[in-house]
């Protein structure tokens, strides 16, 4: 879903809502040189339709621009103090990723496979629900959302797991700019720029390997803190 507004009255934006699934026989090998298209568990089975590791159901999307109204068609006089301001700004929304989870490989020296993946619990168990997650002290996945399957057998969870999904990733920049017209041919504008303005904190994918003491902790913060940048700029 999409919905346009063309420049009008000072204020132009977009904002569009995509609900998908992405799905294929995991060769994505090519993302990120990962091994991600060499998660079989099974030699056997050599095309296995999956959730792809970038599935994304729900994503939001929100760009903008707006003209304050004071003095907005005036140049000289007061505008130059009191008009020109201008704001814009892109806000993205995008669900976690799916997780692929996996345990200490015991079939890897008979059948040559390339991971081997633990029973996974019903619904979304294991999986934390967010709200003020501290990875100082909290786990993102709890191992009692999976199970072992036993020796020399497989596991049942699937290659990437759309109950057990990474963090969301938010993104939230916003830009202001005051323009200052000296004559009909020169103008000068001041920028202020601010990344991830509220300063959110957006933490990688956590441990996956079921097998190790780390299962489910996070160790890392996958966004750039707040940042705020000054340009000036002239135009003639």
């Amino acid at each position: 879903l999409k919905l346009d507004k063309r420049f009008g009255n000072g204020l132009q934006f977009r904002a569009s809502y995509t609900y998908s699934r992405l799905q294929g026989t995991g060769a994505e090998s090519g993302q990120g040189q990962d091994g991600r298209g060499a998660r079989r568990q099974n030699p056997i089975e050599q095309h296995v339709w999956t959730l792809s590791s970038d599935d994304i159901p729900n994503s939001a999307f929100l760009a903008w621009t707006y003209q304050l109204p004071f003095m907005r068609n005036k140049k000289a006089g007061l505008a130059r103090l009191v008009g020109g301001w201008s704001f814009s700004g892109i806000f993205r929304f995008d669900q976690g990723r799916p997780i692929n989870t996996f345990m200490a490989n015991d079939l890897g020296g008979i059948l040559f496979n390339a991971q081997k993946r633990p029973d996974r619990a019903s619904g979304s168990a294991g999986v934390a629900s967010g709200g003020d997650f501290d990875p100082n002290s909290d786990r993102y996945l709890s191992k009692a959302g999976w199970s072992d399957p036993g020796s020399l057998r497989f596991g049942n969870a699937p290659i990437n797991d759309g109950t057990a999904r990474g963090f969301a990733n938010i993104t939230e920049d916003l830009s202001i700019f005051k323009d200052i017209w000296i004559d009909e041919q020169w103008k000068i504008r001041w920028e202020t720029n601010f990344g991830n303005i509220f300063n959110r904190t957006v933490f990688c994918a956590p441990n996956s390997n079921w097998s190790a003491g780390s299962f489910g902790q996070v160790f890392q913060q996958c966004n750039i803190p707040r940042s705020i940048q000054f340009g000036l700029r002239v135009d003639f």
